[in-house]
């Protein structure tokens, strides 16, 4: 024996359905856009995704969608990296994993001099797995090289080439 509706209270039952339908699909992880962002590029990445997919990408180029969970390596280069509150990227600097999430925004290059890759946090807190196993947190405005954390830190991206003072010492190069 069915259930007599009339039809105001179908087209309820029906809307509530439909709502609920659409909040499951909304909700669902799998089918959200990961927020990722790139900016300021002007180098080399190698971008791999959690499926391994390795992408290289050169300053200039269109950046593919990054998924949450990727892994960044900068080559060469600057370049902004950000993540939503929802979203994670490990961007590697040198041996050691910095994990960017939870609204942060950090800002990495290669220092041209040394061959060094650096992390200075622009916005919230960074977590470093150093090479060794342990832990550090990076904060804002803090800068990370290698295993060395240098605390209240800034560098300005011109000084962040490493080649600030080859001028006064006479040095001239053709970058």
């Amino acid at each position: 024996m069915g259930v007599m509706m009339d039809r105001k209270t179908h087209a309820v039952v029906k809307c509530i359905f439909l709502s609920v339908l659409l909040f499951a699909f909304l909700m669902t992880p799998t089918l959200l856009v990961a927020d990722i962002f790139l900016g300021n590029v002007t180098g080399t990445l190698a971008i791999t995704t959690p499926d391994g997919q390795v992408l290289t990408v050169e300053a200039g180029e269109p950046l593919p969608p990054i998924p949450s969970g990727s892994s960044i390596e900068l080559i060469t280069g600057t370049a902004e990296v950000s993540a939503t509150d929802t979203d994670i990227v490990y961007v590697l600097v040198e041996r050691s994993t910095v994990t960017v999430e939870g609204g942060t925004k950090s800002f990495i290059w290669v220092d041209l001099r040394t061959g060094d890759t650096c992390l200075e946090v622009i916005g919230g807190r960074v977590s470093v797995l150093q090479t060794n196993g342990l832990t550090e947190t990076v904060d804002e405005q803090e800068v990370y090289c290698r295993a060395t954390l240098k605390r209240d830190t800034l560098l300005e991206p011109a000084e962040a080439t490493g080649r600030q003072n080859d001028a006064s010492e006479g040095l001239v190069s053709g970058y």
